[in-house]
This record gives structure tokens, sequence and C-alpha cells, in this order.
């Protein structure tokens, strides 16, 4: 049944994506003209402009891939270079660092009059993240590639179908404490720091 309910659950992912799509490409536009986008935009370039975060770009000893997790509340940048055992992240909360609700509390609907779901508000929010953040890239010199972006429904992805369908049924029969965290993510890679030779 593991097999089966694997490709079942995928096939179950791919129309709930591509139904997702449509309404993603609705509410975007409102989304990346919006307030929170543009206060989201000058937070990312307030940070890349400070020391410690700037050097995390640009750094000889890693390969300089960052990770950004958005979910209903924040964007989360994660940074990790290993060969000098450090790693950081650098967090915007909606809420407490740029004064907004949660997403999914700003009361964005469908053309059709339904409120947007918070897979959708997450995922349409994460499109607009990666474009502000490539925005402000765009500024210093160097390619930026970013990696596509990957939505995660808080489930084990390892687990079959059914047992995934029941960590979603578990977590709605105990309420918000047991809701199952949903998250969108992608990397942006950045080109790494010159050094001047030694000899």
């Amino acid at each position: 049944m593991g097999l089966l309910g694997s490709i079942i659950g995928s096939i179950a992912e791919s129309i709930q994506g591509s139904s997702d799509s449509k309404y993603i490409e609705e509410i975007k536009p409102k989304m990346m003209n919006s307030a929170i986008a543009n206060d989201f935009e000058i937070w990312f370039k307030s940070q890349l402009e400070s020391s410690p975060f700037l050097y995390s770009q640009y750094n000889f000893y890693d390969n300089c891939e960052r990770l950004v997790i958005v979910d209903d509340d924040g964007v989360v940048i994660c940074f990790e270079i290993e060969k000098t055992n450090v790693d950081d992240s650098c967090v915007c909360s909606f809420v407490n660092t740029l004064g907004y609700k949660p997403l999914s509390a700003n009361g964005l609907s469908y053309s059709n009059g339904k409120p947007a779901s918070e897979r959708v508000l997450i995922k349409a929010f994460a499109e607009v993240v990666k474009e502000r953040i490539k925005k402000v890239l765009d500024a210093f010199s160097g390619d930026y590639t970013f990696g596509i972006i990957r939505y995660d429904d808080g489930t084990d992805k390892n687990s079959s179908y059914l047992d995934r369908v029941s960590q979603k049924a578990n977590a709605s029969a105990f309420g918000g404490d047991a809701k199952l965290h949903q998250a969108s993510g992608f990397t942006y890679k950045v080109p790494k720091k010159e050094e001047k030779s030694a000899f």
C-alpha cells in the first residue's frame, strides 16, 4: 500500500498544485503591490547592508547558497558556512518586525468571493518574496541563481499517502495547537566574495 499510496498522493498533490496555480496567479498581483511586500523589500535591503548579513552573502569558504522559508507569519533566511562552522538565520516576522497581521488574517479573497486558503497565501507570498529579493540583489554585481519554490504541508514526506491524510486528520481533531506547520521555501545562490591574491 506504501507505493500505491505514494502514487495516489503524488497525483492528488499535482491536481491540488494545478488548482492552486490559478488562485496564486489571481492574488499574487495584490500581494506584489502591497505595503507588506514593500516593507519586506526595505527590511531585506537593510539586512543586506548590515555587515554580518552582507558578509554571509559573500563568503569564500562556502557554496553561498541561502535558504528562504516563508510561512503564515514570517520569512526566515538561513545560511550555513560549513568550513568555518558558522550558521545563522535572519527572521522577518510580519507581526513583530513589519507590524502586519499574519498572511491568513489579511482577508484576501478570490474573485468568486471565497477566502484565500493559507496554503495559497503562503505559496503566493513566497513568489512575491522571491521577486523582491531578486530586485534588491539586482543592484549588486554578479549573477544570482534562484531555486524553484517548494511547498511543505507539514506532513512526513516519507510516509504513505494514507498516513499523511491521518496526520492531517489528527491535527484537525486536536485544534489549533496541533495544526500542521505549512511553509514554502526556495534557495538563492550568490557569487563568492573576491579575495585579493597574497602573491
